[in-house]
């Protein structure tokens, strides 16, 4: 069952960050791990702009 885990998280004036890792088992049976994190910008008190990276790891 897939899972996500290990939420940290942390604001700096008007930027945050959300880094978190994805588990899960992949067609073939591989345990897939992905580490990724979004980025956020806050204009008035929301969100205006998120990106998502990501690093995917096999094993």
């Amino acid at each position: 069952m897939p899972k996500w885990g290990d939420p940290r998280h942390f604001i700096a004036g008007e930027r945050g960050v959300s880094e978190w890792v994805f588990t899960a088992t992949g067609p073939n049976g591989a345990r897939v791990e992905i580490q990724g994190c979004d980025v956020f910008t806050f204009r008035d008190g929301k969100i205006a702009v998120k990106n998502s990276y990501r690093k995917q790891r096999t094993g």
